[in-house]
């Protein structure tokens, strides 16, 4: 029998779960528990060479930062200085084109070992990326899947029950032909994750410092510029959201990073996605606690990009002159934004307004103000 390669990592990390689990409440029998838990966070990079740093095409990196939601296991006894980890992401960039829905989609998955020491981490992990890319990103070529095989390797910084890491995602290659180094600047990514245990808190050794990163996840809506241009067109978009926040606690600011994207409901069955929105955007917040017990009150203001594949499809179909860039690649919009949010009380929600103004905008949105600016949404923040 055959074990495909996914389902040959997904048996690599359980077995290694299980063997460090054994051996150490071996070693260990006696004295503190396993730590046990799961992770959540974001992986950016960007994906024009995925990950490559440096492109033959100038000015990439604005062009082509992708932010993809990542989930993660990590176990570790609380006496011994290693410890397990794997992690997965997916990421995916829609097109205009409908020969090219996705010219660009990655997942990728990793199984390893770590070494703690302070408050830093050293990682070395087998990985496997299932990435479908345009080959050069160039129109006359078709796009072309990729399987690949490997070790990677990590450096980490923690504050708390947060994780900072640079990732090297492949530093020697496998393949059926031959094994080789990877590049020395390619397949690098900065991931962002928080920790949260399993087990009952109480059990646990935890860090005196309190995390000052929280991950958001939630739902908003803003109004569709393309409402009376196309016919099926909805007048609202409602988009799922994720993000993080990082607080400095001593002067009350944090800085903020979030994505939304959405999807046209009618794609959904034909899985064409060229009508996707994607909005990203980073910030810094004040945070204002009120007397009272009145909650919180959090004033911001951030830059975005986003692209609205919307507006590039209809300049499209009606055979307006458009590139190959802005037809899938290109964030064509870009600007500023005021991002006001209320928490109440010892609550994990957040309700937000964002107001953006566009300074550079495709021709059918236009800058200043329009029916995409202004936006509601509710995070719960973990």
């Amino acid at each position: 029998m055959v074990i495909k390669p996914s389902k040959q990592l997904a048996l690599l990390g359980l077995i290694a779960f299980l063997s460090f689990f054994r051996i150490n409440n071996g070693l260990f029998a006696q004295s503190k528990p396993l730590n046990f838990s799961y992770t959540l966070g974001l992986t950016q990079y960007s994906y024009l060479n995925d990950g490559a740093l440096g492109s033959s095409i100038p000015n990439s990196y604005p062009k082509s930062i992708i932010t993809a939601p990542t989930f993660g296991l990590d176990l570790y006894h609380t006496n011994s200085k290693f410890g397990v980890e794997t992690a997965f992401y997916t990421a995916f960039t829609p097109s205009t084109d409908n020969l090219e829905v996705f010219p660009y989609v990655k997942n990728f998955w990793l199984a390893g070992t770590y070494y703690r020491f302070y408050n830093f981490r050293v990682s070395a992990f087998y990985a496997i990326s299932d990435n479908r890319n345009r080959l050069f990103f160039n129109s006359s070529q078709r796009p072309y899947n990729t399987f690949t095989r490997g070790l990677g390797l990590a450096v980490s910084y923690s504050i708390g029950n947060a994780d900072f890491s640079i990732r090297k995602e492949f530093a020697y290659l496998f393949s059926e032909r031959f094994n080789s180094p990877a590049g020395l600047y390619e397949h690098f990514v900065l991931n962002i994750q928080k920790r949260f245990s399993f087990q009952n808190r109480k059990e646990l050794e935890v860090s005196k410092l309190e995390s000052p990163l929280t991950f958001a996840v939630g739902l908003g809506v803003s109004g569709n510029e393309l409402r009376g241009v196309a016919l099926s067109m909805p007048r609202y978009k409602f988009f799922p959201t994720v993000g993080l926040e990082f607080l400095v606690k001593s002067i009350n600011t944090s800085l903020y990073a979030r994505r939304a994207v959405w999807f046209f409901p009618e794609n959904l069955s034909g899985l064409n996605l060229n009508l996707t929105s994607q909005l990203n955007y980073v910030g810094l917040a004040y945070h204002h606690d009120f007397p009272e017990k009145w909650g919180t009150i959090k004033m911001g203001m951030h830059v975005f990009w986003n692209a609205t594949r919307g507006q590039q499809f209809w300049d499209n179909i009606q055979n307006d002159t458009i590139t190959d860039e802005n037809l899938w690649f290109n964030y064509q919009n870009h600007g500023l934004g005021l991002d006001l949010r209320y928490s109440p009380y010892q609550s994990n929600f957040d309700f937000v307004f964002n107001m953006d103004v566009y300074l550079k905008a495709q021709r059918r949105v236009g800058t200043g103000l329009n029916r995409e600016s202004f936006r509601f949404s509710i995070l719960y923040n973990f």
